[in-house]
């Protein structure tokens, strides 16, 4: 038999580093004669952990080591094992040892305190904009992690108060180290709207944190905030010492940690009978945060808090509460296996009619738990959470006769208008205009009054390709919310399409008006129009949509766009084309921008021919024409407006700028012409709009508005997938599904290089690393679509750059914001005057540091050979406004 053994603790306490070493005859016999023989040629010993899961040993890949002595320590989620086994290998000798972690000593939370950022007591008032440390003191807790809630404080006394219970203001996590966990909350300007609402809150907030411990909530101190508006003055504190509350209160935890340690409650001997019961059901998102307000996420999450349950069955069921006869939602039984206990339910597939008539009861159901002890018939009931009614699935639409049924108002619970008030074909209206404008690249239209034929055509090919719905060719409210949803999700770039001789404004001059250069033809019309053709810009939207839907290639930008007299191109060959009627496009392939003639012949026939109906070469009038390779378009796509009728070519069609381009809301233009009830009907779309099209932009609304689109055209081409590289040299990956990826997986190619920005929004590795932290996400989780949005939404404009939630849903500075978003994404450029990234040069081992300040308009990090911006400041200041109105 080898002696070649493991020597160490098999049974060490969660949180205590254990170190282990080998005994054999042959390692005493080396010990013994060490000051004689040099040991150099002795094999290492190398040291490996192994985890039983679903009947298998895994090796993990994070705990290998060598030496002679090595240590480790077992987390908390080591109790969950079904096995685990160190392994020492040294040649041929291999030996094990079965490890059986057991719960350290009971766990405790002696206090918790708020400090200033760097860790000290405040010893003035703080000021919001500044960072708050809520530090906990641990025992026997070690790399646990704690879930920490701020509050602001409107009750006499110390501790938590139910008085506050409205008050929440953000739960953030951190973990124990050496006895301790620091969570830093940053003291956002829109905090100040939450302590508002007391009319008697005066110049000075005060603000605590609590930590929830065995069913308690731990208190820390108050600290005082200046108002926004407030000067800085004395102020006499409430309470002057802030210990635990005395009470415990009714909910639990906001985040509850769950753990299957069978630990006894606290206070209770291990010689006592533990009651088996359930002491508290309650919802919380799925990130664990308490829900205030009106509950809008398709999954929820049910806390069950038991003692002596483990392993028991329980049936948990969820009701929408009408006052007369509850509806059942939810039948589900599960075996409980912690005395904390979650169910996440996907709201998103409970068919919406289970909770009774939708339009009958509101907006809202009444949403509540009943949880049973399936033992001992015991129930316990959850309070009541409201939750928004489209969260649910959407019954399905009845398909007999679908087209004839569109708009049977009757039969539609009201919603719709039974044709009355739908416009259609024969109809003329400037509103009509406005639709043949803005839906163009359907099919190709001109800008007429009148609704023809083609604008007929038009509205069902958007119906079907973009609404996913029957094709009536009528427009109701349905097709005009669709069209600014179309409109607001495909933003166009208008430094792209102004003119760069250098010398004109960006869109010519207005001369030469009636002149030509041959033939009294628009082909050789002299004038510079005041701007770029509406249609021609409206119908790039329809392009972008249909390569997304194609999804072979994908936009890249408009290389030409305006050319006056004074372009250099123009200057070489004196055509007119471009002089507002004409676009130059570039594009991508997998392996990024394509120049192959093949590729922008597939192009032309596959997207602007079969879906704008464009032809080649200027034979046909009143179309989209397009110039062929054999012209010259070889490594480009040209696309023109100049075949259109001279009343369709007028100045008041051609705009600069993209606020006129876009307009109002077609919404709020048809209520101001006149079409209320129009806009009233909503038809079919907006049930199937719910559930596919924009569950999205409700959800994440900042990701999918005017300004996330701008930022994901700049940064992505509006891909969920593109990703990059910059081991070896910068190189577009196109080959990578990003979102079929756990963020574990991401995370790993981003440690290894293989990938650095990722997604729709280009998450670099600090940037993701960061989100999975303050979100406290699921890297088991796929970074998914709907994942990159909430990181948008809920960290990248709120946690790390929270200027620009502070403007975009209080009353920060739009200015802020801008500046915030050019430091965040490199393509936005920065105002003038304002402080961008400083130089840096390495001059004989000297690094040299120079301040720099934007001259106007460049990027952020200009000069650093990667990045250079897209977007003007007046860009993105135009599509931050348009943003924070459209979402008021």
């Amino acid at each position: 038999m080898s002696d070649f053994k493991i020597i160490g603790n098999s049974n060490p306490l969660v949180g205590k580093e254990e170190f282990y070493t080998i005994n054999s005859f042959q390692q005493d016999i080396f010990s013994s004669q060490q000051t004689i023989f040099n040991n150099s040629f002795e094999q290492p010993i190398k040291w490996e952990v192994y985890v039983l899961e679903h009947g298998r040993w895994r090796k993990t890949k994070e705990n290998d080591k060598t030496g002679k002595k090595v240590s480790y320590t077992f987390l908390q989620k080591s109790l969950t094992r079904d096995g685990i086994r160190i392994l020492a290998r040294r040649g041929d000798d291999v030996t094990r040892l079965s490890i059986t972690p057991h719960p350290a000593e009971k766990p405790k939370i002696e206090s918790i305190e708020l400090l200033d950022k760097n860790g000290q007591k405040p010893v003035k008032t703080l000021s919001y904009g500044q960072t708050l440390k809520a530090r906990v003191h641990c025992l026997h807790m070690e790399k646990q992690k704690i879930f920490v809630t701020l509050w602001e404080d409107d009750a006499i006394g110390a501790g938590h108060n139910k008085a506050n219970e409205k008050n929440i203001i953000q739960t953030l996590s951190g973990i124990v180290k050496n006895g301790k966990a620091d969570v830093e909350f940053l003291l956002r300007p829109s905090f100040a709207k939450i302590t508002n609402k007391s009319k008697d809150e005066g110049a000075i907030h005060e603000y605590y944190v609590t930590t929830d411990f065995n069913k308690d909530k731990i208190a820390s101190n108050n600290v005082n905030i200046n108002d926004l508006d407030a000067p800085v003055a004395t102020y006499k504190s409430k309470v002057s010492i802030q210990k635990s509350a005395p009470a415990k209160p009714k909910t639990s935890s906001t985040e509850p940690v769950q753990s299957k340690t069978k630990t006894l409650p606290s206070g209770s001997s291990s010689t006592s009978k533990t009651k088996a019961e359930i002491t508290n059901v309650h919802f919380t998102d799925t990130a664990g945060h308490a829900i205030s307000g009106v509950f809008k996420d398709k999954q929820i999450k049910v806390w069950i808090d038991s003692n002596g349950l483990i392993d028991k069955e329980i049936r948990l069921k969820l009701y929408d509460e009408d006052g007369i006869s509850d509806d059942l939602l939810f039948d589900e039984k599960f075996i409980i296996k912690s005395n904390i206990y979650s169910v996440v339910v996907p709201l998103n597939q409970i068919p919406r009619s289970k909770g009774g008539g939708y339009w009958g009861e509101g907006a809202e159901q009444e949403l509540f738990a009943d949880v049973e002890i399936l033992q001992t018939k015991d129930h316990t009931k959850s309070e009541v959470v409201d939750v928004d009614a489209k969260v649910f699935k959407p019954d399905p639409v009845e398909q007999t006769n679908k087209v004839a049924k569109i708009c049977e108002g009757a039969k539609n619970n009201g919603k719709n208008c039974g044709e009355k008030y739908c416009i259609k074909k024969g109809d003329k209206s400037e509103l009509i205009r406005e639709i043949n404008i803005r839906l163009a690249g359907f099919g190709g239209n001109v800008p007429t009054n009148e609704f023809t034929d083609r604008t007929e055509k038009m509205i069902k090919q958007f119906q079907r390709d973009y609404m996913k719905v029957s094709e009536t060719g009528k427009v109701c409210g349905n097709v005009l919310r669709a069209i600014d949803d179309f409109q607001n999700k495909f933003p166009i770039d208008f430094t792209e399409a102004k003119c760069k001789c250098g010398k004109c404004t960006g869109f010519g001059d207005a001369s030469n008006k009636g002149k030509y250069s041959d033939k009294n033809i628009e082909a050789f019309h002299k004038y510079e129009y005041p701007g770029i053709h509406r249609s021609l810009l409206s119908s790039l939207r329809s392009v972008k949509f249909y390569l997304t839907k194609d999804g072979r290639y994908s936009f890249n930008k408009i290389n030409s766009g305006y050319r006056c007299r004074f372009h250099p191109e123009y200057l070489k060959k004196a055509t007119t084309n471009h002089m507002g009627k004409a676009l130059d496009l570039h594009f991508n392939n997998k392996n990024g921008r394509t120049k192959k003639t093949t590729d922008m012949e597939i192009i032309r026939k596959d997207i602007f021919n079969k879906y704008l109906d464009a032809k080649w070469d200027w034979k046909t009038r009143n179309i989209f024409n397009l110039e062929s390779s054999a012209i010259g378009a070889v490594t480009w796509v040209h696309y023109d407006v100049r075949e259109f009728d001279s009343v369709y070519l007028s100045d008041d069609l051609f705009v600069k700028n993209v606020n006129d381009l876009n307009g109002k809301s077609i919404v709020a233009l048809a209520t101001e012409l006149g079409f209320v009830k129009t806009c009233n009907c909503l038809a079919e779309y907006s049930v199937i709009m719910n559930e596919k099209n924009t569950f999205k932009s409700k959800k994440y609304k900042w990701a999918h508005s005017e300004f996330g689109n701008l930022i994901a055209m700049k940064e992505s081409s509006d891909n969920y997938n593109i990703c990059n590289k910059t081991k070896g040299g910068y190189q577009l990956i196109n080959n990578v599904k990003v979102v079929e990826l756990t963020i574990e997986e991401v995370q790993k190619k981003q440690k290894d290089r293989d990938l650095f920005a990722v997604g729709r929004y280009q998450l670099i590795p600090n940037t993701l690393n960061d989100a999975v932290d303050k979100l406290t996400l699921d890297i088991d989780q796929k970074l998914d679509d709907e994942m990159q949005d909430k990181i948008f939404d809920e960290y990248l404009i709120t946690v790390k750059r929270p200027n620009i939630i502070a403007y975009l849903e209080n009353d920060g500075s739009v200015e802020d914001a801008m500046y915030a978003s050019a430091m965040e994404w490199a393509s936005i450029g920065v105002q003038k005057g304002k402080r961008i990234s400083d130089k840096l040069v390495k001059n004989d081992n000297k690094i040299t540091k120079t301040i720099r300040y934007a001259e106007g308009g460049e990027s952020y990090y200009a000069g650093d050979g990667l990045n250079k911006a897209h977007i003007t400041p007046e860009q993105i200041k135009t599509t931050l406004i348009n943003s924070k109105n459209e979402n008021r």
